[in-house]
């Protein structure tokens, strides 16, 4: 009867991690950063604030699955495309960017060296809404979970990215002429679902 009680007992502790990772793990971050805009290539149809861009972005992050701080890279490779309307933008948007093709890779460290992947869930996905007068972004795209160090080894799953980004000030670049500082803030959140499968543990 005792070997009996021991083995449902370590039945029942074996199963309920197993079950937590099956159900997944709710992340639910906000965010904020800045990054330094880099202009790759300029279009005569479009601000320089969302074209042709290499961006370097650095944000600290707080709530599930834990605070991090986070490094991402988003770079156009082919601009976005006008969108003919301005569905889901915020009131004095000015214009909405769809398509193109970018890369938008995050990386999230946290304080036990864990370390989570995130990367653009496809190239097609997720839109831009831009103010010329004030520089105003905001940006939402589907983002993959794509594995990791520690913790994270073997995350799999989606999230939904969302920002608002500012330039820091409008700079005079010439008499009368202002442009977006190439100094950008941003602020925003990232909701989804993760799925660790086998991972590894730091202790």
């Amino acid at each position: 009867m005792g070997k009996r009680c021991v083995l449902i007992i370590a039945i029942v502790v074996v199963l309920i991690p197993l079950t937590a990772e099956a159900r997944g793990i709710r992340v639910n971050w906000t965010f904020s950063g800045a990054f330094v805009q880099n202009v790759a290539k300029a279009d005569s149809e479009v601000p320089d604030l969302v074209t042709g861009r290499a961006l370097l972005i650095q944000v600290q992050a707080k709530g599930s699955p834990g605070a991090a701080t986070s490094l991402g890279l988003n770079q156009s490779f082919h601009p976005h495309e006008p969108a003919g309307d301005l569905e889901g933008c915020f009131e004095g948007a000015n214009l909405k960017l769809v398509g193109g093709l970018s890369e938008n890779s995050l990386v999230a460290m946290f304080n036990d060296l864990s370390i989570l992947n995130m990367v653009k869930a496809n190239p097609d996905n997720g839109y831009l809404c831009i103010e010329f007068a004030t520089g105003r972004v905001d940006a939402t795209v589907e983002l993959q979970f794509n594995g990791g160090f520690g913790r994270f080894e073997n995350a799999k799953g989606t999230a939904l990215l969302q920002l608002t980004s500012y330039p820091v000030g409008m700079i005079e670049v010439e008499p009368g002429v202002f442009a977006p500082s190439t100094l950008v803030s941003e602020v925003g959140t990232i909701t989804g679902t993760l799925y660790r499968g086998a991972a590894r543990r730091v202790r």
